[in-house]
């Protein structure tokens, strides 16, 4: 039996009541949930069985289910279903980390980071705030970026004085390189200044999490408009 902090990442209808959680938890990784009786009116676990929740669990497993026990609502995150820009964007936060985890792996800075990511997420912020976590995660699995140099290679491991061979480059100026390393090491609370190559670097980031997650698609940035 495990307890422990865990956030909805999908949900799915399984058989006539119930429903079948994915949920990223601080003590266990990545772990499928049974929720019996989930979609009754009546059941205590309706409402902590929904996408972007974080609960308080405690799980029991039983073959290749974790069933629960008990669940408490630490944070509805309701605020995100309230707009599309902080909607669309955590979709693709949340697909991006049901993509990349295999099952039961650990890792407790991942989890605070969306936790924090999520609980925090604002219109005005949104982009800067996803490009964060996303370089903050993607070096939390083991894929930290070179933060040094000018040419920014999608296959070669981020940034380096020289270009390489590579078959997927960018080139960036001076400004371009400094706001990417505060990308990287600045907390989520930090303020940015507005710059006119942000979709750049969001691109750019995008490629860069494709490549070393081996992602041919990510259907949550269909919902994502460039402003």
């Amino acid at each position: 039996m495990i307890r422990t902090e865990g956030i909805v990442l999908s949900e799915r209808n399984a058989g006539e009541s119930s429903k079948a959680l994915k949920v990223y938890t601080l003590d266990a990784g990545l772990v499928t949930i049974y929720a019996k009786g989930a979609l009754k009116r009546s059941s205590k676990v309706t409402s902590s069985s929904q996408v972007f929740f974080v609960n308080e669990y405690t799980i029991s497993k039983s073959g290749v289910f974790y069933y629960i026990k008990s669940a408490n609502i630490l944070s509805s995150n309701l605020h995100l279903r309230q707009s599309l820009v902080k909607l669309s964007y955590a979709n693709l936060v949340l697909e991006i980390y049901l993509k990349s985890n295999m099952e039961e792996i650990e890792n407790k800075n991942a989890y605070l980071l969306l936790k924090k990511y999520l609980e925090t997420l604002k219109d005005s912020t949104a982009r800067v705030r996803t490009m964060q976590l996303l370089l903050k995660y993607i070096s939390f699995i083991g894929f930290r970026p070179s933060m040094n140099g000018r040419y920014f290679l999608v296959d070669g491991g981020g940034l380096t004085p020289n270009l390489e061979n590579s078959s997927k480059y960018y080139e960036l100026n001076d400004e371009e390189v400094e706001y990417l390393n505060l990308l990287m090491y600045k907390d989520l609370e930090f303020e940015f200044q507005k710059k006119d190559f942000e979709r750049k670097i969001f691109h750019i980031i995008i490629e860069y999490v494709k490549y070393c997650l081996d992602l041919r698609q990510i259907n949550s940035l269909e919902l994502i408009r460039e402003e």
